[in-house]
């Protein structure tokens, strides 16, 4: 007996060894985007902040 989770038609790949394209829940769906747009925020911000101080970095490093 397999638990293995069997694609709907329209799920599975286009092409042999593409990924899938699994149905989501609204909520889970919702919950990709906030976590995306999260990350890149933080990933923006941590960026901007080296390039804004990189000269001062570079000066304590001669």
């Amino acid at each position: 007996m397999s638990n293995e989770y069997q694609f709907k038609p329209h799920e599975q790949p286009i092409m042999v060894g593409s990924p899938a394209n699994p149905d989501h829940p609204a909520r889970r769906k919702l919950f990709y985007l906030l976590i995306g747009i999260f990350v890149g925020l933080t990933a923006s911000f941590q960026n901007g902040l080296l390039v804004a101080n990189l000269t001062q970095i570079q000066g304590q490093l001669a």
